[in-house]
């Protein structure tokens, strides 16, 4: 319930300022697209700092399984098409 307010007031907040004018609410716009690129940007330099280079080529190529890339993708399009479908081998 709480959401749905917060939500409602938001939207009828916006609504409100661009009766106002659009300046006004392109600059809104401004700051609100800037604040959803600023996280993806963080956790982008955060990865480039904490990534395993060597853990990720290990792993990309299955590590010690058999088959490769190319069994893993295969295995896990199985999967996908007997979770959402019903259809496949239930067990690998």
């Amino acid at each position: 319930m709480v959401a749905i307010l917060v939500a409602s007031a938001g939207i009828w907040l916006f609504h409100f300022m661009i009766l106002r004018g659009v300046q006004q609410a392109a600059a809104i716009n401004r700051f609100v697209a800037i604040a959803k690129v600023i996280p993806i940007v963080v956790f982008l330099v955060i990865m480039a700092f904490a990534m395993k280079m060597h853990v990720f080529q290990f792993n990309f190529y299955g590590g010690d399984l058999e088959g490769g890339i190319f069994e893993q993708v295969r295995a896990t399009m199985l999967v996908t098409a007997f979770v959402f479908l019903g259809i496949g081998r239930p067990s690998m």
